[in-house]
């Protein structure tokens, strides 16, 4: 039975917690690494600081930031694998799309037992009939470059005009 609480707490001010490692705190703030991917490591430990009241190292920011950042480019490596299905999709849902999956034979990487990805070129039905059907007979090409961590690339894509003089895409690669 207590008969007697003081008013007074001992306690201090906890702000080392042993269980907020750079592993949960990558996973936790993954979507915002994803956003701002030059997030600072300064700001990450004033953010962790607002967010959860505990102070985390600078290595701890680093390797949280680290480790999110590989989480990132992970995903981004099982979307690569899913361009076999979307091939296969688009080949079965519009009949006479060409789609054109391009591996590197060269590469002695294999990727679950496939070569590595190299390009991919798809032209829609739709597309190559719009352009037969009311396009003049010129066709444009535009590209970009990729940025990103780990993959870069051009994409580029074909336009033709039509009667109107509006742009219609013949196909991307």
């Amino acid at each position: 039975m207590i008969k007697i609480i003081g008013p007074d707490h001992s306690c201090g001010n906890q702000r080392d917690n042993k269980t907020i490692d750079s592993g949960f705190l990558a996973k936790k703030y993954v979507e915002e690494f994803k956003i701002n991917p030059n997030w600072g490591v300064k700001e990450f430990q004033a953010h962790v600081m607002r967010s959860h009241n505990c102070t985390i190292s600078r290595n701890q920011a680093y390797m949280a930031k680290r480790k999110a950042l590989d989480l990132i480019t992970r995903t981004k490596e099982e979307q690569f694998e899913m361009l076999w299905d979307y091939c296969a999709e688009l080949r079965r849902s519009n009949s006479g799309t060409t789609c054109i999956l391009k591996l590197d034979k060269n590469s002695k990487i294999m990727v679950n037992g496939r070569k590595r990805f190299l390009r991919l070129y798809v032209c829609f039905v739709a597309c190559k009939q719009g352009f037969l059907a009311g396009c003049r007979p010129i066709i444009g090409i535009d590209g970009c470059h990729l940025k990103g961590n780990q993959q870069g690339g051009q994409l580029l894509t074909a336009v033709g005009i039509d009667g109107n003089d509006n742009i219609i895409l013949l196909h991307s690669q």
